[in-house]
């Protein structure tokens, strides 16, 4: 604590004024306060005559360096109308040095996080780059490896018309050829269809559907492919109403994808049976066959793209992925429980429309 008069010097000062900045009392009295509590551009009228108010000043100490200091300057009038001015101080060295400190650390921090941002966008943009060729190599070689068969059924059939042409059988040959070629040259488009529905990333218009009814059409669609194969699909258990905002044409083809991937589950005929009902806010509906099943492996990559174990019978590998992924971006699932021999199911869930619900 110090008190000057209206000169701004030293009238007291307590004994901290040694422990704070090395000074005696003794010293300080009679001192002018210029160049410690108050600056050479300070004006003592405006001083005295002002309010109380805080400062920081920076004072040098008697063992040499400085000390930072906190002032609060109160003015008053004795009685006899002198003017006085009592200074109380703190001692904040350590504390503006430990704020200094942490703000260099903040600069420095900052700094380092945006620079480890930079690295980071610039290493996720070169991940994502990677990932997209990595997505579209995989695609051209499964495309190639799936077109390469009907391909190859098409040049052959040819090759063998065009060296019958001078047999007896000439005429049968060349239809057998046309009707297969007509058949692979389909199966290419199915292919290719596939993969664009398979690659295709943008946002679909959706409606209040209901999926019971959805179901039901499918297994109309179906239901002469299934004959074919000697397979039965038994829907008797779809109940409806099941309203849902979907897109009717990618849900149908998801889940026209699972029946004819149910139906082709044995080179046998097959036993389809269709299920469809609500579970509070959840449509579910469930695609079981009666075919030959799937090991734990299939199981875990049946969703991968271009992964079949009915290459030989015309599986493309992309039914399932594109199912999967429609009903994924539906804000739906679609999972799989199968055992070898004893056959598959597949169960669909969906949200109920709440609106309609309401």
């Amino acid at each position: 604590i110090t008190e000057l008069d209206a000169e701004g010097n030293v009238l007291y000062a307590n004994p901290a004024h040694e422990v704070i900045l090395g000074f005696k009392p003794d010293f300080l009295i009679g001192r002018s306060c210029r160049g410690f509590f108050l600056t050479d551009d300070d004006d003592l009228a405006e001083v005295f005559a002002g309010p109380p108010h805080k400062r920081v000043v920076v004072m040098p100490h008697a063992a040499g360096g400085e000390r930072t200091i906190e002032c609060s300057l109160r003015p008053f009038e004795l009685p006899n109308g002198e003017k006085r001015l009592v200074i109380t101080t703190r001692d904040v060295t350590e504390r503006v040095a430990s704020e200094r400190a942490l703000e260099e650390g903040r600069v420095v921090l900052e700094a380092r996080l945006e620079e480890r941002t930079v690295a980071l966008d610039t290493s996720v943009r070169e991940l994502q780059r990677a990932e997209r060729l990595a997505s579209m190599g995989t695609l051209a070689a499964g495309i190639a490896h799936q077109i390469n068969n009907p391909v190859g059924s098409i040049q052959m059939s040819s090759e063998l018309a065009l060296i019958s042409k001078n047999d007896e059988d000439a005429n049968r040959i060349f239809e057998e050829a046309l009707v297969n070629n007509l058949e692979q040259a389909k199966r290419c488009g199915q292919i290719v269809s596939s993969m664009l529905q398979f690659a295709r990333n943008e946002p679909t218009v959706k409606s209040s559907q209901d999926l019971a009814q959805i179901v039901l059409r499918v297994c109309g669609q179906t239901e002469s492919y299934a004959k074919k194969s000697l397979s039965i699909i038994d829907a008797e258990d779809v109940r409806g109403p099941l309203p849902v905002r979907v897109s009717a044409i990618e849900i149908e083809q998801a889940l026209l994808n699972i029946v004819r991937n149910a139906t082709e589950s044995s080179a046998e005929s097959v036993r389809v049976g269709i299920a469809a009902r609500a579970e509070g806010d959840v449509a579910i509906v469930t695609i079981t066959d009666d075919g030959d099943g799937m090991s734990p492996t299939e199981v875990e990559h049946a969703f991968d793209p271009f992964y079949t174990t009915r290459l030989n019978r015309g599986g493309t590998g992309l039914g399932l992925s594109v199912a999967h992924g429609v009903l994924t971006d539906h804000g739906g699932t679609l999972s799989i429980e199968s055992d070898v021999g004893k056959g598959t199911t597949f169960t669909i869930r969906l949200p109920i429309e709440r609106k309609a619900v309401s």
